[in-house]
């Protein structure tokens, strides 16, 4: 046992002045500086486009979503609306104003649906655009 130790402190001696050498002569060879290749204006505009629609339908989405949970808490809302001294409005004006909101929404639900679809159908056909002229490209290469 001792003289194993011995002999692996003595082959890490001189195993370590070697590697010391080799990783001053590594630090020295610096690595290519990377190169990005060249965009094209037209494939960099499509890009742009396809970034914003989807900024705006994540912000549709979170509209969404909030509007949603506004609508699981309607009750609580009037709720506490209704604890709040009631200005001067008869119950028949309250219920015509719930009927107008109702109907408000609905139409924008609508809209809303439609918009959407019309976003997705065109996200969908840039993506497969996209993916088309990448291999075009990619034959164009070979």
């Amino acid at each position: 046992p001792g003289e194993g130790f011995a002999q692996d402190r003595a082959g890490d001696e001189t195993g370590g002045a070697r590697k010391g050498g080799a990783g001053k002569a590594d630090l020295l060879d610096k690595p290519d500086t990377p190169r990005v290749d060249e965009v094209q204006p037209d494939e960099e505009a499509k890009e742009c486009a396809v970034l914003l629609l989807q900024r705006l339908i994540r912000g549709r989405a979170t509209q969404n979503r909030m509007f949603e949970g506004k609508e699981k808490r309607l009750d609580l809302i009037f709720e506490l609306g209704a604890q709040e001294p009631a200005a001067d409005v008869s119950p028949e004006e309250e219920e015509q104003f719930r009927r107008d909101d109702a109907e408000a929404r609905t139409g924008e639900a609508l809209l809303d649906s439609a918009q959407g679809q019309v976003v997705a159908e065109t996200l969908d056909a840039l993506s497969k655009e996209l993916r088309r002229f990448e291999e075009e490209r990619r034959i164009a290469a070979m």
